[in-house]
């Protein structure tokens, strides 16, 4: 075999990864070390590469890295009614809501949807910092953290973030992780009514395929 083709058969390692990660010991430190990965059941959204996937304790279900549908600026946090960001950071499933009103579950427009608990405090101290909510409104939704409440879906914060079946196929939404709706279908029973650990990991962290990471500070063109 000649040597050019031997160095074509070598994977390109520093390259960034382009699938869910197998186990969440590949998770940047910030996150792997967090208590909160030990949950036995975590969603992890890759807002990077467009992906999710269902981790039982510790490793990828079989079957369950799906790809999705991000708002229309995927790399920038969310603290802002905007209709474009989805937010980053960690959050559990409200509840889960189907589009049939005699289900069990609360009422959503969509076929199935898992309603994510934005704003968590972490967002809520930045909306503060940036003047988007008042001293006052940042009290009352951090009131509701603290208690294990959803916050106020309404605040200027915006709300009702969602992973959800998405019939416009991968198209973008408005701040919502978008499933295809036979993804959804198996998500959505894959997981208890409520409180599942949800992952989104932000869009400028970089996860290389040989266990090494980045930060890409510079957002897409266009």
């Amino acid at each position: 075999m000649e040597p050019e083709m031997v160095f074509a058969l070598v994977p390109a390692l520093h390259e960034e990864i382009t699938s869910c990660l197998p186990t969440l010991a590949g998770l940047p430190p910030e996150f792997r070390d967090d208590e909160r990965s030990k949950s036995s059941e975590l969603i992890v959204v890759y807002k990077r590469q467009k992906l999710l996937g269902l981790y039982r304790d510790g490793r990828l279900v079989e079957g369950m890295c799906w790809d999705i549908a991000l708002g229309s600026k995927p790399y920038e946090a969310k603290i802002r009614m905007d209709n474009a960001s989805t937010p980053e950071g960690w959050y559990h499933v409200a509840y889960k809501r189907t589009a049939d009103p005699l289900d069990a579950y609360p009422n959503t427009t969509f076929y199935k949807a898992l309603h994510i608990s934005y704003p968590n405090a972490t967002d809520v101290y930045y909306a503060k910092r940036a003047g988007v909510v008042s001293d006052r409104q940042a009290e009352d939704l951090l009131r509701s953290i603290q208690i294990g409440q959803l916050p106020s879906q309404s605040s200027p914060m915006g709300g009702a973030i969602l992973i959800h079946g998405w019939e416009d196929g991968l198209s973008d939404t408005l701040g919502c992780v978008g499933l295809r709706e036979r993804d959804i279908d198996i998500l959505f029973d894959a997981i208890p009514q409520s409180d599942t650990t949800i992952l989104i990991l932000p869009w400028h962290r970089i996860i290389r395929q040989d266990a090494t990471y980045g930060v890409d500070t510079i957002p897409p063109v266009g």
